[in-house]
Order: C-alpha cells, then structure tokens, then sequence
C-alpha cells in the first residue's frame, strides 16, 4: 500500500470514526473527503512545504491538502517547528497548518508517519465555534484545548 493510500485509510478508519461520546477526532474530514476536496501530498523535504501551502492558496477550491512524508524518523521537534514557524508566517493569508505525529502527547490512532492538514483558518475557526457549542471539547484537557484551539480562534481572519 501506498503513502497516500495509508493516509487515505488512516482518514476515513480513524480520523472520521465517532469516539464513544459521537463525535470523530476530525469532524470535518469525512464530508470533505468524499467530495473531492481533499488533496493527499507527499512530501520529501518538510522545509519545502511553502510549496504546498502555496498550491492549497491557489487551488482556492479544495478543504484541506493532507501532507505526508513516508519518512517516519522526522522527529517530533523538527517537524513542530516547521509548523509553528508557517503557522505564523501564513496566519494572516487564511491558511492554517495542523500536524499529526506519532509521537505527540496526545496523537490520533494509527498514525504511523508525520502529516501536516493545511486548512483555511476562517473555516476551521468558525467550525470550531459550532464545535464548541455541541460540546465536542467538553472532555479536552483544558491546556491542550488552549494550545491547538483556544490560541489559534484568537487569530481569526474574519
């Protein structure tokens, strides 16, 4: 099996799958995926990704680009920089980046290579909200929601 396939599986055998309180680790992800806005990349050189953030601003069209790499030794470290730093410079274009890691403290199932969802941030944010209200963070530990949410709807685009 593929890269891209793997990551295809992983999406819609984990990523889209309800936990026991109904909701999936990523609710948008199904819908988008089955509509063909999805696009699965694969990267060699994660220091290159401006690339494909730039392809996921042109595209225009498209929900999410899902970045991957079948190199599985890329630490967590070096990746999460890379992150944070295009997370900064590409905020105030719309576009945010979210990395899954084997090795994060609280990593999503079956992951088994470094992925990074470039996503328009107005879109994830305003989802976020609607999220919020069905009480789908209720369960968060309250340090990491304020890490990976409660920061980035501090730098909506709207």
């Amino acid at each position: 099996m593929s890269t891209q396939e793997a990551i295809t599986n992983w999406m819609s055998e984990v990523v889209e799958v309800p936990d026991e309180g109904g909701f999936p680790p990523c609710p948008f992800s199904k819908k988008a995926r089955e509509d063909g806005k999805v696009n699965v990349v694969l990267v060699d050189n994660w220091n290159l990704i401006d690339r494909n953030i730039a392809s996921f601003i042109e595209a225009g069209n498209r929900d999410a680009f899902v970045v991957a790499s079948p190199d599985s030794d890329v630490t967590l470290q070096h990746i999460e920089g890379v992150v944070e730093y295009h997370q900064k410079k590409y905020a105030k274009d719309d576009v945010w980046l979210k990395l899954f890691h084997p090795d994060q403290e609280f990593p999503v199932a079956g992951i088994e290579h470094p992925v990074v969802v470039i996503v328009k941030l107005s879109r994830l944010n305003t989802e976020a909200r609607k999220l919020e209200g069905l009480g789908y963070y209720d369960d968060w530990d309250h340090g990491y929601w304020r890490n990976h949410v409660g920061n980035r709807l501090k730098l909506d685009t709207d």
